[in-house]
């Protein structure tokens, strides 16, 4: 392509503490100096190249605190020093287990400096220091409407941390918003009421975080729901009409 890049759709763009900016594609990380486009591509014979190309919008960001983008892609966890340009990756194992590694949809870093990875297998806590992993099942109890689909709950494709409360993270699901505490493991969950619950309006991809303490979740359809996070209920739906 004339711009340099691998394709014309870009999902995500950071800029790092050198002022390079870091663009995610489908086809690889790209790096722009102000001048000319650089591709990093996964290459099976090295092993310091990227863990793979497929990067999805909310699996890539930038750590200032150990100056390191992180990224997930369809086949495992890369940590790039932007310095050295060398990939260190994390990838599921042959055995099983950890496959939570080639399904990421979402890193995210607390205020607490730990990291949680939203894949296919609901949330998980990965420490890159020893690469060890701790997942957190949610109890199947928590869903009383038989029209959700349990795998589908699964399906972490965002996570935020509450603004006034360190403990709680919100995560968004294709079958509605879970609230997760850390430190109890306990998991609810909440669901628009609508007469219809297959119409997507229960499936986020995205979630802001305001100081009014309201989340802004962007669904698979188009349309923004608005969840007061003090009275536990949804405030609003913006959509087409």
């Amino acid at each position: 392509m004339k711009s340099g890049l691998p394709e014309d759709r870009v999902e995500s763009i950071i800029k790092d503490d050198l002022g390079f900016m870091w663009f995610t594609t489908d086809k690889g990380l790209c790096r722009w100096d102000g001048i000319s486009v650089r591709v990093f591509q996964h290459d099976e014979n090295d092993t310091t190249s990227i863990s793979g190309n497929f990067i999805r919008r909310n699996a890539f960001i930038w750590d200032s605190l150990s100056k390191q983008i992180i990224i997930g892609t369809e086949n495992g966890l890369s940590f790039f020093d932007p310095h050295k340009l060398i990939f260190k990756n994390f990838f599921a194992n042959k055995d099983g287990s950890m496959d939570f590694l080639s399904s990421i949809h979402v890193v995210f870093i607390d205020r607490h400096g730990a990291l949680w990875i939203g894949s296919d297998f609901v949330i998980t806590r990965f420490d890159e220091s020893n690469g060890t992993s701790q997942a957190f099942p949610f109890d199947q109890t928590i869903v009383k409407n038989p029209q959700i689909n349990k795998k589908d709950l699964k399906l972490i494709f965002d996570i935020k941390q509450d603004v006034a409360n360190d403990s709680i993270l919100w995560l968004a699901t294709l079958q509605g918003l879970l609230k997760f505490n850390k430190y109890s493991n306990k998991f609810s969950l909440f669901c628009l009421e609508t007469d219809n619950f297959m119409d997507e309006l229960n499936a986020f991809n995205k979630i802001i975080t305001h100081l009014n303490k309201k989340l802004f979740l962007r669904t698979w359809n188009a349309d923004m729901v608005v969840f007061n996070t003090e009275s536990e209920k949804f405030d609003l739906q913006f959509g087409p009409l």
